[in-house]
């Protein structure tokens, strides 16, 4: 055999052919009949060509063989043709396409003789081939299988031009791993083109079950037919070695329960009949994919630090290379996870530097998206754990705080070595802060204070106390706030560690709530206001300062000014796609308040579920929304409501000994609530709580009530502290003018309670006060 000018072996004596090519396989049996993919085979035989692609031992040639039988059972004239790799010759594929249609009774012996002259065929022999084929009666089916070992262009070219030229009457099924390298589109449009695809070749549960009854000595249980009918995907080839696998297992159900691509059966397949295969760039492209879940051209370019994964993938995609198509107008894919299993474990073993670096990349490309539990399972996969704790560091609180994924930020604890935090301190600090996020914030801040006993970079020693304050916030010690805002009132210190939070910005918001809780308005005003100006970066405490100056704002009497700072908060909310979490509590608490004050009750209540809601994973909040939904249940009468339900939220939020502003402010509304109610001896027992917990004293208007109720007859001295109520915020001096006018009221004195409410009319006149006066 010499060569022709081009380098193709020519063809000299005719070698004799290998009858086998030319008939079906033999059934084996051993998978169902699919009669759904059957049905649609007979719908296709209407048009010329049925194109039928999958992956490897996706029960293609089985399904081809089933349908064929059924067919030639019925009369109809069939042939097969079985393409290998040594028919890659523009000549000898011809010769054994011509032998196949002889079983159809096509004379073709001068076409052949043609073909002995190392002549490929041309457009008149395809047109005469063409022809013959038309006059064959009982609508003949020719059947090529393997046809992506056809490589050879010219035969493929020719190939395509007698499709093209297909007679009506004969019917073509072209079976292939790989799509043939022809403009499909003319096809597809006209409706001459039927397409089975490998994700039609899919065995689905219901045949897998089917599949399963049929199987002797297997029994499975329908939880353990679902598990495999997840691990294969459906593939017909992972199936069919699992069940292999299986009978020489002794329990079925534990052998699923690890059945995976390092099982010794799918391992060798995968290796030997597809990698090994491929072209090695192909085989390199794949390799270093293998470590993206969800594959775009944008993905796995930065992963791979190249610029050629888009043709690439759809290369793959065309040779149904185990890719699993997303979305085709987005180019986005996954690799079926036995497949990408496998790859991952031939890196890791061959080549594990290379394997970590991909998984660096990759942890990079999704911090940059905000995957952050994908960023952090990337580091992980890479061996940089110091990497995982700083990334849970830095985003756990925005993460659940802006986002609301308080499960998200939950599951990254099992991905913690959580005893490896005493070499890596990053580690510590992502522990903590994910601990404290899924609502163990005593485990944390004990982590923190083993860490802060150590001696630490100066810049991760700040970090760490910025967490100490968060988790303190978090658990609801607000008696330590100041304490640690003081701490923080200090220099970072230089380095390229990555602090969680703004350090101004996030001083001064506890600075600012620490003096709330204590009652220093001003103090708490000052703090808020720096706090909210600082816009650098926008995380958690970007969206919180505005919220908590609106309370300020509210507490002061200045409702204008808090509706403007709590819709501030909001927007900032919604410009960080912020979720119905407790960052925005205190902005609804205010508009709340301002509904109230204001006498619209509806709006008050709209505000206060929307509170209600976003402190559902956290604790002592609960008991902050509860103080306003109370007033509010009084303000319509259910003062015993009112009072069951705040008693109720205290005793199961505020347990333990660090919440004494807190528990204050709830006295404070127990008291109100029991002098409603006419309960004296109730309300003297939370004017007692009160002067435990607070450092300053009871409101005037309230002291002065406690005092009528008790029937105090030396009331002057609580008169003359509510009329000396001139520095005070603008509530209280009504409160004050109000309790007072009650009393003038009593004693007889008309003109003197009259002229009280007057001048508590003027003070609540420019910012629309009305419901004190109506539950007054």
């Amino acid at each position: 055999m010499g060569e022709s000018s081009d380098g193709e072996p020519l063809l000299t004596t005719p070698e004799p052919l290998v009858l086998a090519m030319l008939a079906p396989p033999r059934s084996t049996g051993d998978l169902v009949s699919r009669s759904r993919l059957v049905d649609r085979l007979d719908t296709a035989t209407q048009g010329p060509l049925t194109l039928v692609s999958g992956e490897p031992a996706s029960g293609k040639t089985t399904l081809a063989v089933d349908w064929l039988a059924a067919a030639t059972s019925s009369g109809r004239p069939t042939s097969w043709l079985t393409v290998t790799s040594w028919m890659n010759h523009p000549i000898y594929f011809w010769r054994y396409l011509l032998a196949a249609l002889r079983t159809l009774g096509v004379d073709a012996a001068d076409l052949e003789r043609s073909l002995e002259d190392n002549e490929p065929p041309q457009e008149a022999w395809i047109t005469s081939l063409s022809n013959r084929l038309a006059t064959i009666p009982g609508e003949p089916l020719v059947v090529i299988d393997d046809l992506h070992e056809l490589e050879v262009p010219e035969a493929q070219r020719a190939l395509a031009t007698l499709i093209e030229r297909l007679p009506a009457s004969v019917h073509m099924v072209l079976l292939t791993r790989v799509k043939p390298p022809w403009t499909l589109s003319g096809l597809r449009t006209s409706g001459r083109l039927a397409e089975i695809e490998s994700i039609d070749l899919r065995i689905t549960r219901d045949e897998l079950s089917l599949l399963i009854d049929y199987t002797e000595s297997l029994e499975l249980t329908s939880d353990d037919i679902d598990l495999l009918h997840r691990r294969t995907e459906g593939w017909v080839g992972g199936v069919k070695l699992a069940l292999l696998s299986m009978r020489h297992a002794p329990n079925p159900s534990a052998f699923l329960d690890q059945f995976a691509a390092d099982d010794e059966l799918v391992s060798s397949y995968l290796f030997r009949d597809v990698l090994e295969r491929q072209l090695p760039e192909i085989r390199d492209f794949l390799l270093e994919i293998s470590v993206l879940d969800h594959l775009t051209p944008e993905a796995c370019d930065f992963v791979r630090d190249r610029t050629d994964s888009g043709e690439l993938l759809e290369r793959c995609r065309d040779a149904n290379l185990f890719i699993v198509e997303f979305d085709r107008s987005r180019g986005s894919f996954r690799l079926h996870s036995l497949f990408a299993q496998l790859l991952r474990s031939t890196l890791g073993i061959n080549e594990p530097h290379r394997l970590s670096g991909l998984h660096d990349r990759a942890s990079l490309l999704f911090e940059d998206r905000f995957d952050i539990t994908a960023a952090i399972e990337h580091a992980i996969a890479a061996g940089d754990e110091g990497r995982a704790g700083d990334l849970m560091a830095r985003y756990a609180s925005r993460v659940a705080g802006l986002g609301g994924q308080f499960d998200e930020v939950n599951r990254w604890l099992s991905l913690l070595e959580r005893d490896s935090f005493a070499e890596h301190p990053e580690i510590g600090l992502g522990l903590a802060s994910t601990l404290c996020i899924s609502g163990r914030p005593d485990e944390a801040l004990g982590v923190l204070e083993t860490m802060l006993e150590r001696d630490l970079p100066q810049r991760i020693a700040y970090a760490a106390d910025q967490q100490r304050g968060f988790c303190t916030l978090f658990a609801g010690r607000l008696d330590e706030l100041a304490q640690i805002a003081s701490v923080l009132d200090r220099a970072v210190g230089d380095g390229e560690f990555e602090i969680p939070f703004d350090a101004r910005r996030f001083t001064r918001y506890l600075a600012g709530i620490a003096a709330y809780f204590v009652g220093d308005l001003v103090s708490a005003r000052a703090a808020l206001e720096e706090a909210t100006s600082i816009s650098s970066e926008a995380d958690l405490f970007y969206v919180a300062p505005p919220g908590w100056l609106s309370l300020v704002a509210s507490a002061e009497g200045n409702m204008t000014e808090a509706t403007l700072h709590a819709e501030h908060s909001l927007r900032r909310s919604g410009e960080t796609g912020g979720a119905e979490t407790a960052i925005i509590l205190p902005a609804h608490l205010t508009l709340a308040d301002v509904a109230w004050e204001r006498n619209d009750l509806p709006v008050a209540d709209h505000h206060l579920n929307i509170a209600r809601r976003s402190v559902r994973p956290l604790l002592w909040e609960t008991v902050f929304v509860q103080i306003s939904v109370s007033r509010l249940q009084a303000s319509r009468g259910q003062i015993d409501d009112a009072r069951a339900h705040l008693i109720e939220s205290g005793q199961t939020y505020l347990g333990g000994e660090h919440a004494n502003p807190l528990r204050a402010m709830m006295c404070r509304c127990a008291l109100d609530l029991a002098l409603r109610a006419g309960d004296v001896d109730d309300a003297v027992r939370w004017a007692d709580g009160f002067e435990s917990y607070s450092r300053r004293p009871l409101d005037p208007a309230l002291a002065l009530r406690l005092a009528r109720a008790r029937g105090v007859h030396h009331i002057d001295e609580y008169i003359g502290s509510a009329l000396a109520t001139g520095d005070c915020p603008v509530g209280t001096r009504i409160d004050s003018l109000l309790a007072v006018a009650e009393e003038s009221a009593d004693s007889g004195d008309e003109r003197a309670s009259r002229d009280l409410v007057g001048q508590a009319t003027l003070l609540a006149e420019p910012e629309h006060f009305v419901r004190r006066f109506v539950d007054a």
